[in-house]
């Protein structure tokens, strides 16, 4: 089990995705509107292969006037050990 942590200044919707190495989609582990507030949230990281691992947190917020409305709020990595 791994954490991943984020704050939030005001209300957003909020998507927490893990991906691989080659930037391909994991596993959504969020998917929600959320109040403004810190948040930790658990990863169960036990059914995945050994390897490296990064987390992004978007938040969406109404369009704005370029249209763009997913901003990447924060990124890490995980490092996946399965026993070591």
């Amino acid at each position: 089990m791994c954490k991943i942590e984020f704050d939030l200044d005001e209300p957003a919707f909020v998507t927490v995705n893990v991906v691989n190495v080659m930037g391909a989609l994991v596993e959504t582990v969020l998917s929600e509107q959320k109040p403004a507030g810190h948040y930790n949230l658990d990863f169960d990281d036990g059914k995945l292969i050994p390897g490296k691992y990064y987390y992004k947190v978007f938040i969406n917020k109404p369009a704005s006037e370029n249209g763009n409305s997913s901003k990447l709020l924060k990124t890490g990595h995980v490092s996946i050990n399965n026993g070591a």
